[in-house]
């Protein structure tokens, strides 16, 4: 389930990957951790191009199939500046 924190340059693209399973399939969502916490996508790649120094932080993906509780798991991402 859980991300891999990256380092990426500046201007390249960033992909991020987060699994689960489930019955019923879960509804993975992603967010970037900040206040205040906004989903940025649904599905099990989180893609960001052309990838800044202001998309450094801390990504969460939240998978739920609304049974019990979701669980959630974090990726690092540091963006190297030219």
């Amino acid at each position: 389930m859980r991300p891999v924190s990256q380092t990426v340059n500046e201007s390249d693209n960033l992909e991020l990957f987060c699994n689960a399973t489930g019955h019923p399939a879960p509804q993975i969502t992603w967010y970037k951790v900040a206040d205040p916490l906004v989903p940025l996508s649904n599905g099990r790649a989180l893609k960001v191009k052309n990838i800044n120094r202001t998309d450094s932080g801390v990504y969460r993906c939240r998978a739920s199939n609304g049974i019990g509780t979701g669980v959630c798991a974090s990726a690092n991402v540091t963006v190297n500046c030219e």
